[in-house]
């Protein structure tokens, strides 16, 4: 996606909308997901979870860790997305702005 064209482009804009809206849908999914994870390797192993044992427990732990990261990543790219957004907005801003001031001049 060009989004510093000489001629910004709004379906840009409608392109980005959507990466915008997929990545919010991923975030929830992996938000929910990592609080699964989250309250399984965090149960204690006698009590409520005794079929978790310490390797999984571990592995959960890890897994968590993951979910984490790669939650941190998909906000990195939502603002990302959102500040391209923006950049495209004041670039077609610009050139309307550019168009009406070069009209104004030829009067």
């Amino acid at each position: 996606m060009k989004v510093l064209d000489a001629e910004p482009r709004m379906r840009y804009t409608k392109e980005l909308h959507l990466i915008q809206g997929e990545l919010s849908l991923l975030k929830r999914t992996l938000s929910a997901t990592q609080h699964l994870v989250h309250m399984l390797a965090n149960r204690d192993p006698v009590d409520q979870a005794p079929f978790l044992s310490k390797l999984t427990k571990t592995y959960l732990h890890d897994v968590l860790d993951h979910c984490s990261s790669v939650n941190e990543n998909l906000d990195a790219l939502d603002k990302v997305s959102e500040d391209l957004i923006n950049l495209v907005s004041f670039s077609f801003s610009f050139s309307f702005l550019s168009c009406i001031s070069f009209i104004s001049l030829w009067k």
